[in-house]
């Protein structure tokens, strides 16, 4: 066990040398043509990026029109102090990709309607936090619209109006059995054949573990570049409308999301604003926290207090509706809300005292850095990443564009 412990950090850490050996050297030129999961009738974009660690972004001519009606389909927070027209240089994503993921969800939604389905995927989230059950159902579509099929989840056990295209499995009692899945680190190589009509998910991991999957990652990346959750999660989880003005940051540009964790030996969220600064967040803040000891500081505009269905909700519209989201590195919650912000923010290493800048929004959400072993509430590199062999590419692009 330990030697295959030790064996899968050292084939990461490889990969990552090589990444960084060969752009030493200069002009690294890498095509994503391998491994890709080719769809039938489906243009294949995957391969036209060249991944030379600039951040990749497709841009073609499209009509602002369509742009408008895909941003508020898929809900993007254009009601956002930190929202960047797709025409900004400055932009995650261009125009054209806005359309791109529009249009797949859309040829999607057609195929939920059409019946024509392969399959479902079952996803168990009763007993996990809120933040973790957004993350499996992001997971959870995510290979149905890659394999084409249903995708069915509880829907009373999230807080959000979630769209027709998912099924309720409340009112399916005849679809339990099937192919349960490995999340641990194994989930990025799991077989999603259609040797298994129905797959099931029961357990929880990092977010953004299909970005390592053969088969999942190709097509995101061709669908919505490296911004999947960004589309994704708002088209689930997010508000079209700006919602009420007592869940708006409507105090200070910076939405920072302290998390407490039940380890006290790291940082608590009243040491936040000591290390808050090397993000940027000088001036006064919104402070998001689960932490319910109240936090008195001349630096902090609100103290918001998540307790249950609806703080959590009004907690993350209020993120979402900063200029700039810090979030806690390894909370799911925060990630969400930076991931769905779709512009770059900073986390806090609560382990390391330390504020880091990251260099998209999507990414950060393993955690990469020193972690105690006993520390089963975080989702770190040396147990879930894994390189299987057909997923080596997908993985390296992982670590380029979304580590951190």
């Amino acid at each position: 066990m330990q030697a295959s412990v030790v064996l899968k950090l050292s084939l990461a850490i490889t990969l990552l040398a090589l990444a960084v050996l060969q752009n030493i050297i200069g002009g690294r030129q890498i095509i994503s043509h391998s491994f890709v999961y080719k769809k039938e009738n489906q243009e294949d974009e995957d391969v036209e990026i060249t991944f030379d660690m600039t951040f990749p972004i497709i841009k073609r001519n499209v009509s602002i029109d369509l742009v408008s009606k895909a941003e508020k389909y898929m809900k993007l927070p254009t009601w956002s102090a930190g929202y960047i027209n797709c025409t900004n240089s400055s932009s995650e994503v261009s125009c054209y990709e806005i359309t791109r993921a529009y249009n797949s969800i859309k040829k999607y939604e057609e195929l939920v309607k059409s019946g024509k389905t392969k399959g479902s995927v079952l996803l168990f989230t009763e007993k996990y936090e809120r933040e973790d059950r957004m993350s499996m159902l992001y997971q959870g579509l995510s290979i149905a619209m890659a394999t084409d099929r249903l995708v069915y989840v509880r829907k009373d056990l999230f807080p959000f109006d979630l769209p027709k295209s998912i099924q309720d499995l409340q009112n399916s009692t005849d679809i339990i059995n099937g192919f349960e899945l490995d999340t641990d680190y194994r989930f990025g190589c799991a077989n999603i054949s259609n040797a298994h009509p129905q797959l099931i998910i029961k357990n929880i991991t990092w977010p953004q573990v299909m970005y390592t999957h053969e088969v999942v990652a190709p097509y995101l990346r061709n669908n919505f570049g490296f911004h999947a959750a960004y589309f994704l999660g708002n088209y689930l989880f997010g508000s079209e409308e700006k919602t009420l003005l007592n869940c708006i940051n409507q105090f200070t540009d910076y939405g920072v999301e302290a998390k407490k964790f039940e380890d006290y030996s790291v940082l608590t969220p009243g040491g936040f604003q000591r290390y808050i600064g090397r993000c940027g967040a000088t001036e006064k803040i919104l402070m998001v926290t689960n932490s319910q000891s109240s936090i008195i500081s001349n630096n902090v505009a609100e103290d918001y207090k998540v307790t249950d269905d609806n703080t959590f909700v009004c907690g993350l519209r209020k993120l979402v509706s900063s200029k700039h989201v810090i979030h806690t590195f390894g909370s799911r919650y925060g990630w969400w809300a930076m991931a769905m912000h779709g512009n770059k923010g900073g986390f806090v290493n609560s382990i390391d005292f330390l504020c880091i800048n990251v260099n998209v929004s999507q990414s950060a959400s393993l955690w990469h850095t020193y972690c105690p072993r006993n520390r089963d509430d975080i989702f770190r590199t040396n147990n879930r990443l894994y390189i299987c062999g057909p997923n080596s590419m997908d993985v390296r692009l992982y670590i380029d564009y979304l580590l951190w």
